[in-house]
């Protein structure tokens, strides 16, 4: 991954990935690391893909919750865009009672 991201930073590209969970330790260790190191300057995405509003938050013990997510994409990850999928019930029970109207 580090020549992928070093290759996309020199031509100035945008970056995105999937699976967006706050805190994972794996992720924490590989993959969040390059999207943290990221320059600002270059827009970052991430999805929120199937169950990850049910996967447990290791700093919370609890279930990710949308608020979870989305000040985890913000002040660690530094992300422009998240990507959610409709996963039913959690997009309209959760997501969209989060989101500004």
């Amino acid at each position: 991954m580090r020549s992928l991201f070093a290759e996309a930073k020199k031509l100035k590209m945008r970056v995105g990935g999937p699976d967006l969970m706050p805190y994972r330790k794996s992720h924490m260790a590989q993959t969040y690391g390059f999207f943290k190191a990221y320059p600002d300057t270059l827009a970052k995405g991430m999805a929120v893909q199937n169950g990850n509003l049910r996967q447990i938050n290791p700093k919370t013990g609890k279930k990710n919750t949308v608020a979870d997510i989305i000040d985890f994409s913000r002040n660690h990850l530094g992300l422009d865009y998240i990507f959610w999928v409709e996963d039913e019930p959690y997009f309209t029970n959760e997501v969209l009672q989060q989101l500004p109207q």
